[in-house]
């Protein structure tokens, strides 16, 4: 998520009170602002070694000042708890960690206000700007003293990282400096945060497809006829052939009867950081919702159990809802769904806690999944709304995000379910259960798998904490599943077929044909906004499968077009309205040739149809336009409103009648389809702009420049004793007049200087990390900020042990003293360690970025590219030492080179002793790694002739 310029300032403004405020103020950056932490004083957060878990627990335990409890969300984490203490200080961190079997002891924080604790992992996710080249990145991470843990997205320049220093270091503060360094895009801690499922348990008996009446609604269970999706006419078109799904959620059952025909084998567990078939498994006790939730969406048509709303879509899966996962492990799932080419993705859950912009890394791995997703076309992502029946504003949950679509339920009489969570960024309900009505049908954990969770049916029968009922007497099936849970996957079902029908689809036209083909269920009560079409509470109605179907097929023969996006922003004056469009244009370079131009796909706006009232438009002073109508100037479209501009201009000139007036704005494709409307007076008040407008609503108050001044520093030495002298050196290249210099030195003292000497005091005989800060604003208010890592050891610890420091090197094979950063393929090298290890060495290991590893002091490695682009590879080095204490001290130390193409590549594409794949996993000294009908009669003959066919054709694998 990028900073505004506004925000940028605000952001130094509050690091600048943070710390005159003191050390203990902390602050969390992400989503442009500056959120309050406070850290626990009596909770720690416990990481123990693997194998010896359970006796460190028992140690912890014995503690007579230490309570053991596990982590709420994931009671079957063992490796990990929260000891909860007299005081959780510094000292007492020191003397947990020194018990045996326990890896780590880290702070807990919530943000201010909040009651839901977020654990340290140590780490922070940074998103670094892609102009840096591979040693400026080197050097930045350098500068702050962090060492890169994992590379989240290379594509995007996303990684995580740990400020060195063990588990002392603070990546609060280290996160805070980065945040505000130009070179970033975002910094933020990695926490381990809580997550949950949005599914409830209240329902009664149903029977299996029969049963399903999401799909076909006759009145199973008192509910109402009609009151489905509309699957019929959907399937008689396709059953989502040839799209790809994909869901993170706590596991799955990627072996269920009803599920292993289309999955794809690949498979990925975030918690783990693994990928094999069998890693979304379910592990914990509470793995059972995914396989519920993903049922709903690809169940197979095999004559077992249930169907899906696509039974020929196939999936891919991410694990890990239910455990000890990280905002950075979060986020891996988007990156696996991306890389795995997923057209639809399913989320039935939601943060607990954290706020959309609280979580920066997650929102951009969002961002780019439906931007640069399914080969530019754009990923579907689908999220609940959640059950609280709750107003969600535009920050609240992932559901409200621009970029995905938001699901509430409605129920089996088309009325939004009781528990339903609403707001103006919710866009479509689905079908689910609710109280006294039938629940959701679907699939459940294979009993006979031997997982540690059987899942929602135990045998026959459900328990939901309230008490035991009965179920579905085959228990790989449920019939007790709700909640938006259930809605979302249904939705995400719908969308795949959309897909299936047309592959050449944006994801903003897939989400405006399934908000445009909704049935606006309960008009009376929803309060349907009469020009925007959009009610707070159920969005653009209940969605119809079989309409959104029909729409995607016209969409083939007429040039692609379905209907146009909403306006993006607009704006008014005493004299002009001006819009934007909000055309989502892709450009696809389908053939990858770079002598052809690429094509350019998505929805084009052609016009835009403002009409004008001297009234506000409500019940009795509505108007929408029909489609393939035609409206001229001048034309009474209703009594009292007036067509006064349809044009594919952009600035409509106001008459000037005094008074205030009211303007409905409407745009319009190439066959004469109109999109959602958007309402504006002539006092600024704006209603049917959603909040990825960009830009401000209401008064145009005219261009600005919003470059930031481009900082540099030059800051000597980086570490020392105290008292240090340091040399502070700022310059700035700026497009506008600058106004002010401030180094803010991170102790309270500043100076408007940028040429300056400061002296830092430590006391004791630790050693202090501080983040000094130089800004420069020009005058438009920009401001660009860069800022660096000092550490200073206290008087008191001179002469004693040294942690030291670690580097990398990499010199051409034979030639002395060279470092170099980057070469031609075969790119020889020869890598070694520099620096000061912190005691005796007993392991290394060499990740050298291209599969290959080492385990020695010096590796010549041979690099390989045979690709027609440079490659920016990380090398990473793992010391481990035993300190003259006799503690076992971690050292880590990355640095990027960059691989260019071989000028003169082989005849056969490889190179001698490489594989020709261009991964460069050779050399000496490594290793290589690894609309409504009935479905009765003839219709349901033909649908279900259509599904038994389905089960004979053989699938496409991706």
């Amino acid at each position: 998520m990028s900073r505004s310029t506004s925000a940028c300032f605000l952001a130094v403004l509050a690091l600048a009170v943070t710390r005159a405020g003191g050390a203990d103020d902390l602050v969390f950056y992400s989503g442009g602002q500056a959120h309050p932490l406070v850290q626990s004083s009596t909770e720690l957060f416990v990481e123990m070694d693997r194998g010896v878990a359970a006796a460190a627990r028992v140690r912890l335990a014995a503690d007579p000042h230490c309570t053991v409890k596990s982590i709420p969300w994931a009671p079957g984490a063992t490796r990990f708890c929260i000891a909860e203490v007299d005081q959780a200080d510094l000292a007492r961190r020191k003397s947990l960690r020194s018990m045996p079997g326990v890896q780590s002891i880290r702070p807990v924080y919530r943000f201010a206000g909040s009651r839901s604790p977020m654990l340290s992992s140590g780490n922070i996710v940074v998103q670094l700007q892609a102009s840096l080249t591979a040693a400026q990145r080197t050097r930045f991470f350098d500068e702050y003293k962090v060492a890169l843990v994992n590379v989240l997205d290379g594509e995007n320049g996303i990684y995580t990282v740990r400020p060195k220093g063990g588990d002392e270091a603070d990546e609060v503060r280290s996160a805070a400096a980065m945040y505000l360094d130009d070179r970033t895009t975002f910094a933020h801690p990695d926490f381990i945060v809580r997550a949950q499922t949005k599914q409830i348990l209240s329902q009664f008996n149903d029977e299996f497809f029969n049963q399903q009446w999401h799909l076909n609604n006759t009145g199973q269970g008192g509910g109402t006829i009609g009151a489905d999706i509309n699957i019929a006419d959907a399937w008689r078109i396709t059953f989502g052939e040839d799209v790809l799904v994909g869901i993170f959620d706590d596991s799955v059952d990627v072996s269920h009867e009803d599920l292993s025909p289309n999955y794809i084998f690949r498979g990925h567990d975030a918690a783990l950081a693994t990928e094999t078939p069998t890693a979304p498994d379910p592990r914990n006790i509470l793995d059972r919702h995914g396989t519920a939730v993903l049922g709903l969406a690809v169940a197979d048509a095999n004559d077992s159990g249930v169907v899906g709303v696509a039974p020929s879509a196939q999936f891919t899966a991410s694990r890990g809802l239910n455990d000890v996962v990280t905002l950075g492990q979060f986020a891996s799932a988007f990156v696996f769904a991306r890389q795995q080419n997923v057209a639809v993705h399913v989320n039935s859950w939601g943060l607990v806690g954290v706020k959309n912009s609280q979580a920066d890394v997650l929102v951009s791995t969002i961002q780019s999944a439906f931007k640069d997703g399914r080969d530019n076309l754009g990923m579907v992502i689908v999220f609940a709304s959640g059950n609280e029946a709750a107003l969600l504003g535009f920050d609240d949950d992932l559901s409200t995000l621009p970029e995905v679509i938001g699901v509430g339920a409605s129920n089996a009489n088309d009325v939004l379910a009781s528990y339903s969570n609403f707001g103006l960024d919710i866009d479509v309900l689905a079908p689910s259960g609710d109280d006294f009505l039938p629940g959701i049908v679907t699939t459940d954990n294979t009993d006979e798998a031997g997982f540690v969770s059987p899942g929602f049916n135990d045998g026959g029968q459900f328990d939901d904490g309230f008490g035991i009922r009965p179920d579905l007497p085959d228990p790989n099936y449920t019939e007790h599943f709700s909640g938006t849970s259930a809605s979302c996957p249904i939705a995400a079902g719908t969308a795949a077929l959309i897909v299936s029908v047309n592959q050449g689809l944006t994801a903003s036209q897939v989400r405006t044909i399934l908000e445009q083909t909704s049935e606006p269920i309960e008009p009376a009560n929803a309060g349907y906004h009469p020009i925007t079409e959009r009610s707070v509470t159920h969005g653009y109605g209940r969605i119809n499968a079989g309409a959104a179907v029909t729409a995607a097929l016209e969409s083939r023969d007429n040039g692609g077009f379905a209907w146009p996006d909403r306006l993006r922003s607009v704006r008014i004056t005493s004299t002009t309205l001006s819009w934007t469009l909000g055309d989502d244009i892709r450009e696809i370079d389908a053939d990858d040739n770079p002598d052809t131009p690429p094509e350019r796909v998505g929805e084009v706006t052609t016009g835009t149809l403002v009409v004008e009232s001297a009234t506000p438009f409500g019940a009795t002073n509505a108007f929408v336009p029909a489609d393939g109508v035609s409206y001229s100037v001048g034309q009474q479209v209703v009594a009292g409103i007036e067509a006064v501009h349809n044009s594919p201009d952009t600035v409509f000139a106001l008459p000037g009648v005094s008074g205030t007036r009211f303007y409905a704005l409407f745009p319009v494709n190439a066959i004469g389809r109109y999109g959602f409307g958007v309402t504006i007076d002539t006092n600024g008040n704006v209603e049917g702009i959603g909040i990825s407008a960009g830009d401000d609503d209401g008064v145009s108050t005219g261009p600005e420049s919003t470059s930031l001044p481009r900082v540099s520093i030059n800051v000597s030495p980086l570490s020392g004793t105290s008292p240090l002298d340091v040399q502070f050196r700022g310059n700035a290249l700026s497009d506008n007049p600058v106004e002010s210099t401030l180094w803010d030195f991170d102790d309270g003292e500043n100076s408007t200087r940028a040429s300056t000497t400061h002296r830092y005091v430590v006391a004791g005989a630790e050693t202090q990390r501080f983040f000094p800060v130089f800004s420069v604003t020009d005058e438009f208010g920009n401001v660009g900020s860069r800022s660096v890592a000092i550490d200073v050891t206290g008087e008191a610890s001179v002469g004693g042990p040294v942690s030291g420091d670690i580097r990398i090197r990499v010199r051409l094979p034979g030639s002395v003293g060279s470092d170099v950063d980057s070469g031609e393929s075969p790119f020889s090298v020869d890598l070694s360690i520099t620096g000061t290890p912190a005691g005796d060495i007993d392991s290394i290991f060499w990740d050298l970025g291209d599969g290959a590893t080492a385990e020695t002091i010096s590796v010549p490695h041979i690099y390989v590219n045979n690709s027609d682009s440079p490659r920016t590879l990380p090398i990473s080095v793992e010391v481990q030492s035993v300190s003259t204490g006799g503690l076992l001290v971690k050292q880590i130390a990355t640095r990027f080179i960059t691989v260019e193409p071989n000028p003169n590549p082989p005849a056969d594409g490889g190179e001698d002793g490489d594989n020709g794949n261009g991964d460069g996993a050779d050399g000496a000294g490594a290793t290589s790694g690894a609309g409504q009908t009935d479905l009765c009669g003839a219709g349901l003959a033909m649908v279900f002739a259509g599904m038994i066919l389905l089960t004979l054709v053989k699938r496409r694998v991706f």
